[in-house]
């Protein structure tokens, strides 16, 4: 299963269980971060596909998204993956789509219970 699929089936429940609102202000604090910016200046500079962690360290340093459900975080993470793979990874290849869907699978692992 390729990045888009994976993505395009947790977008779907996220939208069901939380609603287009929640998803369109997650998209716009993600697109609006200077964070985002610095991340994925960083990566296409030094020529590097962020890690899980990353994402998430990205995803909580906006203040924003600090305090999110795990849930909301981990769609901010998709959103934010998905963001580099559109921008960044897809004119430059930096990782293949097998290397994205496994940061993608490591969203999970990033959370301490």
């Amino acid at each position: 299963m390729n990045f888009e699929s994976l993505f395009t089936i947790y977008y779907n429940q996220f939208l069901h269980e939380f609603g287009e609102r929640k998803i369109r202000k997650i998209t716009e604090i993600i697109n609006n971060s200077k964070h985002t910016k610095s991340l994925l200046d960083q990566c296409n500079q030094k020529r590097f596909a962020p890690t899980a962690t990353d994402l998430r360290q990205c995803i909580l340093c906006n203040i924003k998204l600090s305090f999110s459900t795990k849930p909301t975080e981990f769609m901010a993470m998709a959103i934010l993956l998905k963001k580099f793979n559109d921008e960044i990874n897809i004119d430059n290849y930096l990782a293949s789509d097998e290397e994205v869907v496994k940061i993608y699978n490591r969203f999970n692992n990033t959370f301490t219970y």
